[in-house]
C-alpha cells in the first residue's frame, strides 16, 4: 500500500499514544452515550507506541515558544496540533497548515501569545490584535478561529469542541468539548489525530487513526450512517482523501454511501457550491482518476453531476472509460489545463444534449452541469465547453483523414484552431479517444504528426493573430462604412489572412494584397 511506503521514510522516533479502552475496539464504532461517558481530556488508558515522527527545526522553535507562553501566562492549558498536519507528518510529508486546538478559547490564547511576543521584543506594543476568522458554516468553518504569525508561520487557534446536529441541516451547533469528543467529531480517523505540544506526544483518541494510516484505509470515527446523515459533505471528503493517498474506502462506509437514505441526504443537504469546491479539489489533487472511479463505483455521479432533465446517459459506463483512456495518454501530464481537460472528458457524453433556460434559450447540458450543478466559475465552463465542442470537429477531421488521408484546407484548420485556441491539442486528443483505444497509439502519433506538419502552414498561434487593418483603419483607409459592414470586413479579412499564410511577422508584406482583396470583396 502507498501508506506503507510512505511510513517507512520517516526518520525520527517520537511517542504516539493510542486509546486502549473498551471504546477503542477497531471493529466497533462508539455510541454517543459512550462518548458522553468520557469526561476527561485524555483517555484513562494509554499505550505508547514507538513511531517515527520528525519535527523540523522551525516547528521545534515554534512549539517551544508556545510552551513558554503556557508556562508564563496560562499554566494548565494544553495545546494540540490537530488533523491534517499530524496526518501528513506521520506520512512523511511536510505541512505548514498548523491548526492548534486547546482547552481555552483560541482568540484568548492568541492575545496572550501576542502579549508574550511584545514582552520578548518580537512585536511592537502597538501591533494590531490577532486576526479573527469568523464562523462560516457553508465553507465548513463552524467556529471562529484566531490567527497569528509566529516566526513567519501562520498559526490558527481554536478551542476543542463537539458538534450537535439537528434536523435536516448539515450545519451543527457547536459546544465546548474534550479532546476525545473533538477527535470523534472529525470526518475521518486519519484526520482525528493530535500532536500534544505540551508533552511531545501524538494522540490517537479513536484508537484507529494510526492503524488506518498503516492499512491505507478511509474510515469514520463514528458510525458512518450517522456521520453522513449529520454531514453528507463528508462523503466527498472521504473520496478526496482516499484518492489523494490511494487508500481504500472501508466497506461499511461504501455500503452506507450507496444507501438511498444517504444519497437523499447528499442531494438535499450539500449546497451545489460545496459540490463544485470538492470536485475541483479532486481534479487538482494528485489522483483525479482515482476520485472519479470512486464517485462512479459509489453510484453518486448522477447526484453530483445532475442534469436539468433525465437523460439516458451513464457517466459510469460512458464518461469513466474515456477518462481511463485519457490517463493512458502520456500527453496528459505535459499539457496545461489538466483539470478542465479531465472534466471535459468525463462530461463528454452530455455534449450532444441541450436544455432551454427560462427564456427558451438553448445551452449545452454539460454547461448546466458546470455552472449550475457544480457552480464552478465561468472561465472553467468556457474551457470545458471549448474542449468538448471542438473535440467533435476534430473527430470528424480524424475520421476523414483515416478514410481518405486528407485534411481540411488551411483556412478551415486555422478557423478551428482559432476557435479552440490554447486547447486545440486537448480537443484533438479527445476527438481521437472517442473512437480509439490506447492500443492504437501509433494511429494517434500518425494523426498528430500529420496535423502538426500541416498546422505549420497555418499562422502560428492563429487564435492570437490580429487583423492587418483594425476597425478604425478599415473606415479611414479603405472607406468601409461604419456599422455592420465593419464586422463583415474584419471577418473576411481574417479568413483571407488564414488562407494565405499571413503571420504576425509578415503582415506588412501582405498589406496591399489584403487592401485589394477587401476593396473587391466589399464591393460585391
Amino acid at each position: 500500500m502507498l501508506a506503507g511506503k510512505i511510513l517507512r521514510r520517516r526518520l525520527k522516533t517520537a511517542r504516539i499514544s493510542r486509546f486502549n479502552s473498551k471504546y477503542s475496539n477497531i471493529n466497533k464504532y462508539p455510541t454517543m452515550e459512550e462518548v458522553k461517558s468520557v469526561v476527561n481530556d485524555r483517555p484513562k488508558s494509554l499505550i505508547e507506541i514507538p513511531r517515527e515522527f520528525n519535527l523540523n527545526p522551525l516547528e521545534e522553535k515554534i512549539f517551544s515558544y508556545l510552551k513558554g507562553v503556557v508556562r508564563s501566562k496560562c499554566n494548565g492549558t494544553v495545546l494540540r496540533v490537530a488533523g491534517g498536519w499530524v496526518r501528513d507528518k506521520i506520512l512523511g510529508t511536510e505541512s505548514d497548515d498548523i491548526d492548534i486546538a486547546m482547552n481555552m478559547m483560541g482568540y484568548q490564547f492568541a492575545q496572550l501569545l501576542q502579549e508574550h511576543m511584545v514582552e520578548d521584543g518580537l512585536l511592537d506594543a502597538d501591533h494590531h490584535g490577532p486576526g479573527l476568522i469568523k464562523a462560516n458554516p457553508e465553507q465548513s468553518k463552524h467556529l471562529e478561529t484566531a490567527t497569528m504569525q509566529l516566526f513567519d508561520v501562520w498559526l490558527d487557534f481554536v478551542n476543542l469542541r463537539t458538534e450537535v446536529y439537528t434536523g435536516d441541516n448539515r450545519i451543527p451547533e457547536i459546544q465546548i468539548g474534550t479532546a476525545y469528543e473533538d477527535a470523534l467529531r472529525r470526518d475521518l480517523t486519519i484526520n482525528s489525530l493530535f500532536y500534544n505540544i505540551n508533552e511531545d506526544l501524538v494522540e490517537d483518541f479513536t484508537g484507529r487513526g494510526i492503524i488506518d494510516l498503516k492499512k491505507g484505509l478511509i474510515d469514520t470515527p463514528l458510525e458512518p450512517t450517522k456521520t453522513f446523515t449529520d454531514d453528507p459533505l463528508r462523503i466527498l471528503r472521504s473520496i478526496r482523501f482516499a484518492s489523494r493517498y490511494e487508500f481504500s474506502i472501508d466497506s461499511r462506509l461504501a455500503t452506507s454511501i450507496q444507501s438511498q437514505e444517504i444519497k437523499e441526504h447528499l442531494g438535499n443537504k450539500v449546497s451545489r457550491e460545496r459540490f463544485g469546491i470538492e470536485i475541483w479539489k479532486m481534479m487538482k489533487d494528485s489522483n483525479p482518476l482515482f476520485a472519479i472511479r470512486n464517485v462512479c463505483e459509489l453510484s453518486i455521479a448522477s447526484i453530483i453531476f445532475s442534469t436539468p432533465h433525465p437523460l439516458d446517459i451513464s457517466l459510469e459506463s460512458q464518461g469513466l472509460p474515456l477518462v481511463e483512456k485519457l490517463f493512458q495518454m502520456q500527453e496528459l501530464n505535459s499539457l496545461p489545463h489538466k483539470e478542465e481537460w479531465i472534466l471535459a472528458t468525463f462530461l463528454l457524453p452530455f455534449q450532444p444534449y441541450e436544455y432551454s433556460d427560462a427564456k427558451g434559450r438553448l445551452y449545452p447540458v454539460n454547461q448546466f452541469v458546470i455552472c449550475s450543478s457544480l457552480k464552478l466559475p465561468n472561465y472553467i465552463n468556457q474551457k470545458v465547453i471549448t474542449i468538448t465542442n471542438s473535440s467533435q470537429s476534430w473527430r470528424e477531421i480524424i475520421q476523414t483523414f483515416e478514410r481518405s488521408n486528407t485534411l481540411p484546407s488551411r483556412l478551415e484548420l486555422g478557423q478551428l484552431m482559432r476557435t479552440t485556441k490554447d486547447y486545440w491539442v486537448h480537443s484533438l486528443i479527445l476527438g481521437w479517444l472517442i473512437d480509439h483505444n490506447i492500443g492504437d497509439y501509433q494511429s494517434w502519433v500518425d494523426i498528430y504528426d500529420t496535423v502538426l506538419r500541416f498546422s505549420l502552414e497555418v499562422p502560428e498561434n492563429s487564435w492570437n493573430l490580429s487583423p492587418i487593418f483594425s476597425g478604425k483603419q478599415l473606415i479611414a483607409e479603405i472607406g468601409i462604412n461604419q456599422g455592420p459592414a465593419v464586422g463583415k470586413a474584419l471577418k473576411l479579412q481574417m479568413e483571407w489572412m488564414l488562407a494565405n499564410g499571413v503571420t504576425a511577422l509578415n503582415k506588412e508584406q501582405h498589406k496591399e494584397q489584403c487592401r485589394t482583396y477587401l476593396l473587391s470583396a466589399m464591393s460585391e
